[in-house]
């Protein structure tokens, strides 16, 4: 039975949502991606399936949609160090726990997932590319997008600016529109930006705030958006058209379920873990491929696999974000936030004796 949705309160159908996405994802790289004859030369693919899972990078796009709108959420009830503290912990030692494992098992799959000692340590700063090298984890330039919008939003809390947030969320919008026209790939300022915006307008639907004018800017953050999913589609192989439609759709699913919070069994759970599980299955998985797929037990191992990254994502996610959580948060301060604090009570200006 659902309920109308308050200021604060987590929103279990969200959870479901990012499962669900983390799953197509998966199956994206192992229906599709899985049988490049580098990885699986002996299979000659999956027909019907493959072509349905080829629309999976729209999945990508409605996690980038997620995040926009429950961080917009989050931020306005956090204070920056707060913030700080739980997207650190939410990110990164998942994330370097994933880097490790997926350049260990690399090491034994196809050439392609070999990976170096200079590619190992520049990918510990998450943005690999600015050292010249190349993700461990592919699906990595997602989290890239990601961290520079957390940047931003902690930048905004830490200036006591989030009473201003429509006005901000509008004046990003705006400049995403300029973005489409200029000759550099800016910084939250390129297509690929598009739904973390549009995400971020939703969280303010989601508050009943403007809501002529959030529509409006609702509209105007799809323009980018739409058209990096007819880039990302001439580039993936799918449909275009057919992918501008399943994205409206999404959107208009989000909307749609405005207001309406059902109460649903393990939400938080099922939310947390697929980020281990988007993390981990691609390397994983198509190593398991490499070893032992064939034509003719193709499905079982793709069945096979998907039911251990999932129950693996699950416990990796346990141990990682529920049981050490108090050790990563302990680190995160005394690492990161005092040096920060103890930097900003030294750059603050003495005031003047009377």
């Amino acid at each position: 039975m659902g309920r109308e949705t308050q200021p604060g309160d987590r929103i279990d159908w969200l959870d479901y949502a990012r499962f669900a996405s983390a799953l197509v994802v998966m199956l994206y790289h192992y229906l599709v991606v899985g049988t490049d004859p580098r990885i699986a030369p002996d299979v000659s693919g999956f027909g019907l399936a493959a072509d349905i899972f080829s629309y999976g990078p729209i999945a990508v796009f409605a996690f980038m949609l997620i995040s926009g709108m429950v961080v917009t959420q989050v931020a306005q009830q956090q204070d920056a160090a707060t913030f700080a503290v739980h997207r650190i912990v939410r990110i990164y030692p998942l994330y370097l726990f994933a880097v490790i494992v997926t350049a260990g098992i690399g090491l034994f799959g196809p050439e392609r997932f070999h990976t170096t000692w200079r590619e190992f340590l520049a990918n510990l700063i998450i943005n690999a590319p600015l050292l010249g090298e190349r993700y461990v984890i592919g699906i990595t330039w997602t989290l890239v997008l990601e961290v520079a919008f957390y940047i931003a939003v902690f930048g905004v809390i830490a200036m006591g600016l989030m009473h201003r947030v429509q006005q901000l969320v509008a004046a990003w919008v705006a400049l995403l529109i300029v973005g489409l026209f200029l000759p550099w790939r800016l910084p939250l300022l390129s297509w690929e930006y598009a739904f973390i915006a549009s995400g971020a307008v939703l969280a303010l639907l989601y508050a009943r705030r403007n809501e002529r004018l959030n529509y409006l800017l609702l509209a105007l953050s799809l323009i980018p958006g739409l058209g990096y999913v007819v880039h990302t589609g001439r580039v993936s192989g799918f449909d275009p058209y057919i992918g501008v439609a399943i994205t409206l759709g999404i959107v208009g699913l989000f909307l749609w379920m405005r207001g309406r919070n059902p109460r649903l069994p393990y939400a938080r759970r099922i939310g947390l873990m697929t980020y281990s599980l988007y993390l981990l299955h691609f390397r994983i998985g198509l190593t398991f491929f490499f070893w032992w797929m064939t034509e003719a037990n193709k499905w079982w191992v793709v069945i096979g696999t998907c039911i251990f990254m999932v129950a693996l994502s699950f416990m990796v996610d346990d141990v990682i974000e529920f049981r050490l959580r108090g050790l990563w948060k302990r680190w995160v301060r005394r690492v990161v936030i005092k040096p920060i604090a103890a930097l900003h009570r030294r750059l603050r200006p003495v005031p003047a004796q009377p």
